[in-house]
């Protein structure tokens, strides 16, 4: 037996089990990417609300992703990959219960705000608790398998989304990330190491700023220019999205 073969077959039992309680959260981000959009007429209709302002429940969630990834390496680095994605997945949690509750569309987009804040933070967070807890020979077979669970987050949400609605309600599109998470925080507990945190560790706020901005702007000229089709603050955020991306680049 080669040495190859002998790592691929030594890969620890806690390290892939660090490795599915992480990913069951990142798993949860992704899907919520895409469950919602099937909903948003039903929530329409159930808050009797109007499209443009219920779209916010999938337009809010995208863009509150991408404001809190750029700083997920510094919360990281400053108080400890671990606590990251211990309190994101918390907070991801409570977001969601908020969201299956909500009385109004204001509320449940805020709840989904909250919940792409912590979606963004949990995702990155928990691939670096993976990265410096097991051996390097072994990451390439880890995020590979990984990696493909994750990416049937938005690829099954569609039909998740559309089997909830079918039998039941579109609450259920948020209740379901509750016993998933609170499952992966108590597997969590004496597996995640919480990570050692460097109070002396500087933010980027020029970068942050830049890409806390650029790329929300981005994710919503995007997703909004299939909805309402090539209008000037489709455009204009497409423009000043791009630019500020690319003055982070070369700055």
């Amino acid at each position: 037996m080669n040495d190859n073969t002998s790592t691929l077959q030594s890969i620890p039992k806690r390290s892939w089990g660090i490795a599915a309680v992480t990913g069951a959260g990142a798993f949860m981000a992704m899907l919520d990417s895409t469950v919602a959009n099937l909903a948003i007429e039903s929530i329409r209709e159930d808050f009797s609300s109007s499209l443009s302002i219920v779209q916010w429940v999938a337009t809010g969630y995208l863009c509150a992703l991408a404001v809190s990834l750029p700083a997920s390496a510094w919360l990281g680095v400053r108080y400890g990959y671990g606590r990251l994605w211990a309190s994101s997945l918390a907070v991801f949690v409570l977001a969601s219960i908020f969201c299956a509750i909500a009385p109004d569309p204001s509320t449940l987009i805020v709840a989904r705000l909250i919940q792409g804040l912590a979606g963004g933070l949990m995702v990155p967070a928990g691939q670096a608790v993976i990265g410096s807890t097991i051996d390097k020979r072994q990451l390439g077979r880890i995020f590979g398998t990984l990696g493909l669970v994750i990416a049937l987050g938005p690829a099954i949400g569609p039909a998740v989304g559309g089997f909830l609605l079918d039998a039941t309600s579109w609450r259920w599109l948020f209740w379901i990330n509750v016993p998933i998470g609170l499952i992966a925080l108590i597997a969590a507990r004496g597996l995640v190491p919480r990570g050692v945190g460097d109070s002396n560790r500087v933010m980027d706020f020029k970068g942050f700023a830049l890409l806390s901005i650029g790329l929300p702007l981005l994710l919503f000229g995007a997703f909004e220019i299939g909805l309402s089709g090539n209008s000037q603050t489709v455009i204009v955020a497409l423009i000043f999205g791009t630019a500020l991306v690319i003055l982070f680049v070369f700055t």
